[in-house]
């Protein structure tokens, strides 16, 4: 680092300049000392307008990576009746976040899902879109921001909950902006695999803790070509037997 503030600091400035000057924003990003390395960038973006180095843009681009508001929501996407909802929050910039979650039933879950129409999207997307539902649980997090731009993350318990579908939201501000994230979670004590023979559906159900196949499960086979139609459709409604 102190080599190429020395670099730096030859004038006139040469064609070495501008490399030094970015590597040092670069340098300092590596020893996680996002302040110097926010100083460092924004005073080469101001040396060097677009147009006079091949690193200006790259230089932006790490001015907006090391200042915006970051959250993400890390967690299992199945969980049993009788265990607690472990959440895994990473956040950066944040001054404070609220966490909410609510329990959705089926029937609004797979409305949501047609009303992204041609778009591809898994339910572990944290943008996927709200779906109505009763919220369960609501926090405001202990959210740490000593305006030092470092990435930050805690833990969350959320109290055991019934079967069903679940939403889970955290809502963000800081640095003058604002961020909803979101994740899908089921709780149940049921196990299903499926597996495609012949051109025919074949599902197990099991319980989750003993193992034991469970006789009298609902089974709702919704339509899917590739993506969700408007309106998704049921195809057929099945009960399993009594060897699941």
């Amino acid at each position: 680092i102190d080599a190429l503030r020395e670099a730096i600091a030859i004038e006139p400035r040469n064609e070495w300049t501008d490399d030094a000057w970015y590597e040092l924003g670069q340098a300092h990003q590596r020893q996680q000392d996002f302040v110097q390395a926010l100083a460092s960038f924004k005073d080469f973006v101001a040396a060097y307008p677009a147009g006079t180095s091949q690193y200006h843009d790259t230089a932006t681009e790490s001015i907006k990576q090391i200042t915006q508001l970051e959250t993400t929501i890390n967690t299992s996407q199945n969980f049993a009746e009788a265990s607690y909802l472990r959440l895994d929050i990473h956040y950066k910039n944040t001054d404070n976040a609220t966490l909410r979650v609510s329990r959705v039933e089926i029937d609004k879950f797979v409305q949501t899902l047609g009303t992204r129409g041609e778009q591809n999207f898994s339910v572990q997307d944290q943008d996927f879109p709200e779906v109505p539902g009763t919220v369960v649980h609501e926090e405001t997090l202990k959210t740490i921001n000593d305006k030092d731009y470092k990435p930050q993350q805690l833990q969350v318990y959320v109290e055991p909950q019934p079967a069903g579908i679940y939403q889970v939201t955290l809502h963000s501000k800081g640095n003058g902006e604002s961020r909803q994230v979101r994740r899908i979670v089921l709780v149940s004590r049921l196990a299903a695999a499926m597996k495609l023979v012949d051109n025919k559906v074949l599902s197990f159900v099991t319980d989750a803790d003993s193992g034991r196949v469970v006789e009298g499960a609902e089974l709702t086979i919704f339509q899917y070509k590739r993506k969700w139609r408007s309106h998704p459709a049921v195809l057929t409604q099945l009960e399993t037997t009594s060897n699941a």
